[in-house]
């Protein structure tokens, strides 16, 4: 019998070591939603963009967790339940949701594209690019409910593109350029 109840102990403790936290990756829940929109203010549609979690134990750390998801339209992303592998349950975890367009294979490359001036990489971070923090859940048994990311103050955001400068502007600009050339 007391070799059953160690053994039983063991499990439990080394079952409790390598718990993970969860979040709840949707923006579209019971409790409010916080809808993705396009550069013209639009809600995103249900194709053509995909958003992914990022996620770690400090501001820092942030990693992508878990496969991207896709968007069932009026701008809501249903990507269920993420376990972030570095956060225990119940801990705090740091988080953002990227989103850009899927002519680009991952944020990464949308990101650097946008980064060059590539007016086709459309990109977008959650909160305005500021990291939130949120209670994981997954802890107790039996095990919470993956964290809500709409409750932890996740708001809606609108998806950027590179600024092209108007044609007026650019003609401006080279009228004082050669004005200022002549003088010389």
């Amino acid at each position: 019998m007391k070799k059953l109840a160690i053994l039983v102990g063991c499990l439990l403790a080394g079952s409790l070591a390598m718990a993970q936290g969860t979040i709840l990756f949707n923006n579209g829940t019971p409790n409010g939603t916080a809808p993705v929109l396009g550069v013209d203010g639009s809600p995103l549609p249900n194709t053509g963009y995909l958003a992914q979690l990022w996620a770690g134990p400090s501001a820092d750390s942030l990693a992508p967790i878990g496969a991207t998801a896709g968007f069932v339209g009026n701008g809501i992303f249903l990507g269920q339940g993420r376990t972030v592998d570095t956060v225990a349950p119940g801990d705090t975890a740091y988080f953002s949701v990227r989103v850009w367009n899927d002519a680009f294979a991952s944020w990464d490359a949308a990101y650097a594209a946008f980064g060059s001036g590539d007016a086709s990489a459309e990109i977008g971070w959650s909160n305005g690019g500021d990291v939130l923090t949120i209670t994981t859940g997954g802890g107790g048994v039996p095990a919470a409910p993956p964290a809500d990311m709409v409750v932890a103050g996740l708001t809606g955001f609108q998806l950027q593109v590179v600024p092209e400068p108007s044609t007026i502007a650019l003609g401006l600009l080279a009228g004082l350029a050669f004005i200022i050339r002549r003088r010389k």
